[in-house]
């Protein structure tokens, strides 16, 4: 496969992708996708993390009120930070698919035109 193949492949891949994304919306992609999976994710990731640095895990420690206090304050601060990172990806995201259907679209004129 040569890198032209690759790269168009590549981009075949992102577009059918992206085009399932904006199906959604940008209000889903943002507060769902970024802010609520992504957030909850990281943050209990970030909350077992920490109570394994600080020696904490037990087998109560679920019932400890420092676990509670990190897990509350990394589910805002994390959810937050995703869902502006997830704004900021569809916006690069979509600039990014706009210019490969503006490419491809040129693309296909041509073609069209070569052939007839």
């Amino acid at each position: 496969m040569t890198e032209l193949e690759y790269n168009l492949d590549k981009d075949k891949r992102f577009l059918k992708k992206w085009s399932k994304v904006r199906i959604k919306g940008r209000r889903y992609f943002i507060l769902i996708d970024g802010g609520l999976k992504g957030g909850i994710q990281v943050s209990v990731l970030y909350t077992f993390g920490m109570m394994a640095i600080k020696n904490l895990l037990a087998w109560n420690f679920f019932m400890s009120a420092i676990f509670w206090e990190y897990l509350i304050m990394s589910l805002i601060l994390f959810s937050i930070n995703t869902a502006f990172y997830h704004r900021r990806l569809w916006k690069t995201s979509e600039n990014k698919y706009q210019q490969m259907i503006a490419y491809y679209s040129d693309e296909i004129k041509n073609e069209s035109v070569q052939n007839n």
